[in-house]
């Protein structure tokens, strides 16, 4: 038994695309947020505005070919103000070089040396003010502490910069920063988020900093606007 705080804004509701395994629902369950697996039905014709966020699982590219056809749906429903978070996908089925279409509503490159192996690698915070970093969960040094086996893989070293802002930077010793990481983009009236972090493998160790910034990337739509 683990017992840890973690705040979740009431109303949230997600919805996931899976890929494979049930990580992702086990969490939303002992945290008691409504959500539901979206299976190809709901993608390609379901409503979708009963979602606040939608989930797409790591290589989700790869194993679900609904997801592919129901891709420019999904980047409408976060034009009119849904928050989509796509979880990393490796090379060959995610770069526009290796023949697929672009699925990010603006150019993300990943690489597959572009990672993080040292799990205890140190995380800048490169914007203190995101709502990933503040909403509803105000995250801190504890929020790396206890991660396992690594930070994260696939990150993307190219993006279009006018649109996407990094969130985070890591990287191994004697290395370069690593700042792509986690790419946050304004859709319409909506949000899009590209994130190499291997949350699944630290929600399924029940690691409670981790646990604290999954919540924050779903409750981005509820998190207060900024005031002018």
């Amino acid at each position: 038994l683990r017992s840890f705080d973690v705040t979740v804004p009431a109303g949230l509701n997600v919805g996931v695309v899976t890929s494979y395994d049930n990580t992702t629902q086990s969490a939303l369950t002992d945290l008691g947020i409504a959500h539901e697996a979206l299976d190809s039905t709901a993608l390609l014709t379901g409503d979708l505005s009963r979602f606040n966020t939608i989930w797409i699982d790591i290589r989700a590219y790869l194993v679900r070919p609904d997801l592919r056809r129901a891709n420019g749906r999904l980047l409408d429903w976060v034009a009119r103000g849904g928050n989509l978070v796509v979880n990393y996908q490796k090379t060959g089925e995610w770069n526009a070089s290796d023949g697929n279409p672009s699925f990010a509503p603006y150019p993300i490159t990943v690489s597959g040396g572009a990672r993080v192996t040292d799990e205890t690698a140190t995380i800048t915070v490169l914007d203190r003010k995101s709502p990933l970093v503040t909403f509803p969960n105000r995250l801190g040094p504890d929020t790396w502490t206890g991660w396992v086996q690594e930070r994260g893989v696939y990150f993307p070293v190219r993006w279009d910069s006018t649109h996407y802002k990094p969130v985070f930077s890591a990287h191994d010793p004697d290395e370069a920063p690593l700042t792509g990481g986690e790419l946050i983009a304004t859709v319409g009236r909506g949000t899009y988020v590209y994130t190499g972090y291997v949350w699944y493998r630290q929600l399924k160790a029940v690691n409670p900093g981790a646990t604290r910034a999954f919540v924050n990337l779903l409750s981005l739509p509820l998190a207060p606007k900024p005031s002018r």
